[in-house]
């Protein structure tokens, strides 16, 4: 065939259309399902450009009838030995093949597809060509692929049998094969071998959210898995590409080993709970349920440092108080050492005191002693003196006796002159399969009579509701009275849900190709009982509406409700365990509720032009609303408005109704992503509130073992103090004690002084005495001298002493 050519690419024809998409096929002995992927593919609206790697059976024959009926071309790929049998699995080489032909090749998008492999759209009203065009429209340029692996549970697949009917129970792939970002928005800066062919890589690369579906078919049966595994793949992959973690699928895999799966192990493929799931668990959800896991991870990180934080500050504390406890025992200690220092210089004092009394009495007594000492020397002197005079008289007495000589610190649906808009909103609900009980809550304009016409025909009963006034017109507006009946109505009506339904507003499906009865029967299926809608209220932008007008098309742009109108929980299974009138009819509330994740629409148009809101809103509404209900917070949207201000608004002010954008947000932000959201916040507030509260730790740390260490800085400066004092004590003790031992010598001293001034005083007395005994004594030598020298014999004796006197001095 002249496009088949080997080691060379083949020249294609251009892929001609504004839209384009060419999905890149690379195969190797895949003849047993090539023909069901690439028909699949092109019934899908996507184009072929095929690679045979070498195949040994009927591959590429498989494909060639598609030749220029949407397979561009068929390219021999593959290097083969001498017998024609392909050398090695070249796996980088067809990445980068693919690479350069997604380059080349004219078309909007591109798919990196395998041969044993179905590509499905996440919508099952759209083929793969339609949600990817959506996807493009949308502003994304890349698409991720969630895998499910079939298995067979049988080994009765047979070449040419379709695998999807064969094989219909999967697995989640391995974690490794998780990442299949394989769709992509024509671009040159591209890198797909990189990755292993994961994951397409570009500058400013943004992927959708919401997975599609990738339905992969490795092994078929028992032959076709010991044949692919053990024959056309391990023996061929290259070890370079081995030691770069690719090629590990088959690594545990031993010959002999059944290929065929047990039932229970396997999910069974269900198209819409799939959907489903890859709807309500897309990307985004992904990453916020990842960055939860990280806040709270953080949370919990941060929790533990908090503990430990604590714990050390409590330590810390610990160690403070014992440390001011220690300080505290230094001051009491340093104190009684500054007692026992006063008290020993006191004592130190008063014996350097008594030792200076001492020193002055040892020095009086000294002077004493002296003076003592001289008295004696003198009264010695006086005793020699007189002694020598003693001894002459006494020498003189002998002489005259002998004559010669003398020695010490942390679903009923109610309505009031809504007749410009009721027929319209009964109509499309019966038209989506959902009947209508209808109240009417004493209307004066045709409102009940646009309504009778469906009468048995969609609408099964029209209620009058309303207490009215003489003129018939409605006394009150008493919404607990309408919501209670409608309450009533769900309990008595026999219906499988009911829908609490408001007179100026359409109810939608957020599935474009589901009706509200399919949409709502989809939803009870999937086990939910509740259905929350996302209010967006229409408003003017002209004063061209007239009654007959379909509202959709003359109000075609919204806002946002206020948020005390966001919550919509008004359709539900029926069920008598009812409350819808204690939240004002905004949600209704009963045991084990399931809220469907996804909000349908709920298209509101409240005020249709200038009249009908003035003759709404200041004449058939607010006059008439309860005080009762008013003082329960009900009725408040029309409170900022006032008499004479337009109710026409500025374009420019509101939203132009997309549904297929609007669905796509309902979507991708379901009430999940909300919950996530709120508790990645909370999650989010709470780490801040822990760094806070960390930081306050830290800083009470810091600063607890600030003092901590002014603490052990005082307990040193107090310890050496206490070193100090005890050295002046002891210094003190050394000098008292000295001082002591003085003093006891300075009070031997003195009582030796005061023994010898006694002693001294004894003989100085003893002197005296003897002193008045020599005088005495001496007197009466005196006195006998004198009687001598005047007596007869004296006179007489002259003579002879004068001559004994010479004789002498001879």
């Amino acid at each position: 065939m002249d496009r088949i050519r080997r080691g060379a690419a083949v020249e294609c024809s251009a892929v001609s259309s504004d839209f384009s998409i060419v999905a890149i096929i690379a195969a190797y002995n895949e003849a047993d399902i090539i023909e069901h992927v690439v028909h699949d593919l092109i019934n899908q609206g996507v184009n072929v450009y095929f690679l045979d790697d070498g195949s040994t059976d009927r591959t590429a024959g498989a494909v060639e009838p598609y030749l220029g009926r949407g397979v561009l071309a068929i390219e021999r790929l593959a290097e083969t030995t001498a017998d024609g049998a392909p050398a090695v699995f070249g796996w980088e080489r067809i990445l980068l093949r693919k690479t350069e032909l997604a380059r080349q090749l004219d078309a909007s998008w591109f798919i990196h597809h395998d041969a044993d492999e179905f590509r499905e759209s996440p919508w099952s009203h759209l083929s793969l060509f339609e949600a990817i065009r959506r996807v493009d429209a949308l502003g994304f340029n890349a698409i991720d692929f969630a895998g499910l692996d079939f298995w067979p549970v049988h080994d009765r697949f047979r070449a040419g049998d379709d695998v999807r009917d064969a094989l219909t129970s999967y697995t989640e792939p391995a974690p490794y094969d998780r990442l299949q970002i394989r769709c992509w928005k024509k671009t040159d800066d591209l890198d797909l071998a990189s990755s292993g062919g994961h994951e397409v890589r570009f500058c400013n690369r943004r992927v959708f959210p919401v997975r599609f579906i990738l339905r992969h078919y490795p092994i078929r049966g028992q032959a076709h898995g010991e044949r692919k595994v053990f024959h056309e793949r391990r023996n061929r992959f290259l070890e370079r590409e081995r030691a770069r973690g690719w090629h590990v699928q088959y690594d545990e895999l031993r010959e002999g080993e059944s290929f065929i799966r047990d039932p229970s192990t396997l999910t069974p493929y269900d198209p819409d709970a799939v959907r489903l799931a890859l709807t309500l668990r897309h990307r985004d959800v992904e990453a916020l349920e990842a960055s939860l896991g990280e806040a709270l991870s953080l949370a919990g990180a941060l929790r533990v440092e908090i503990e430990s934080a604590h714990g050390e500050l409590a330590r810390t504390r610990a160690a403070l108080g014992a440390r001011d406890a220690e300080a505290a025992g230094l001051r009491d200690e340093l104190e009684k050492r500054a007692v026992e220092v006063a008290g020993t210089r006191a004592e130190l004092h008063a014996r350097n005191a008594e030792l200076a009394v001492r020193r002055a009495e040892l020095l009086a007594k000294n002077a004493e002693i002296v003076r003592l000492r001289c008295a004696l020397d003198q009264r010695l002197t006086e005793i020699e003196g007189w002694r020598a005079s003693l001894d002459d008289a006494v020498r003189r007495l002998d002489a005259f006796e002998h004559s010669l000589s003398w020695r010490w610190t942390s679903p009923a649906r109610a309505a009031y002159r809504l007749a410009d808009i009721i027929e319209h909103v009964v109509h499309d609900l019966i038209n989506q399969g959902v009947n209508v009980y209808f109240l009417d809550d004493g209307s004066t304009d045709r409102t009940a009579g646009a309504v009778e016409p469906y009468l048995g025909r969609g609408v099964l009963a029209i209620e009058r509701l309303a207490e009215t006034t003489a003129d018939g017109a409605p006394a009150v507006f008493g919404w607990e009275r309408i919501l209670l009946r409608k309450t009533e109505l769900a309990r008595q009506l026999d219906a499988s849900w009911f829908i609490h339904h408001d007179a100026d507003e359409f109810r939608e499906s957020p599935w474009s190709h589901l009706s509200l009865f399919e949409a709502i029967r989809r939803v009870d299926a999937l086990g939910f009982n509740a259905i929350d809608f996302a209010g967006l209220d229409f408003w003017p932008v002209h004063d061209r509406f007239r009654a007959g007008d379909d509202v959709r098309d003359a109000l075609t742009s919204y806002t946002e409700p206020a948020p005390y109108d966001r919550l919509q929980i008004r359709c539900w299974k029926k069920t008598d365990d009812l409350d819808l009138a204690s939240s004002g009819g905004h949600e209704v509330r009963f045991c084990n509720r399931r809220v469907f994740p996804v909000r349908f629409i709920l298209r509101h148009y409240p005020i249709r032009g200038q009249a009908h809101g003035e003759r709404k809103v200041f004449h058939e509404r607010r006059n008439r609303f309860l005080e009762r209900e008013r003082a329960r917070g009900w009725h408040v949207q029309y409170d900022e408005l006032r008499e004479g201000e337009s109710f026409i608004r500025d374009p420019s002010t509101l939203t132009p109704y997309d549904p297929d954008a609007v669905r796509l947000a309902l979507t991708l932000r379901h009430r999940d992503v909300e919950a996530l959201e709120a508790s990645l916040g909370e999650a989010l507030s709470l780490a801040g509130a822990l760094r806070v509260e960390i930081e306050s730790a830290h800083g009470e740390l810091a600063r607890t073992r600030a003092a901590l260490g002014a603490r052990d800085a005082e307990a040193a400066g107090l310890r050496d103090e206490l070193e100090k004092r005890a050295v002046e004590v002891a210094g003190t003790r050394a000098e008292l004690h000295a001082r002591n031992a003085e003093l006891a010598v300075r009070r031997a001293e003195l009582l030796a002084k005061n023994a010898e001034i006694v002693r001294l005083r004894c003989a100085l007395d003893q002197r005296l005495t003897e002193i008045e005994g020599w005088r005495a004594s001496l007197d009466d030598a005196v006195r006998r001298l004198d009687a001598f020298e005047h007596s007869l014999s004296w006179r007489w004796t002259s003579p002879a002493r004068a001559a004994y006197r010479f004789l002498a001095g001879r």
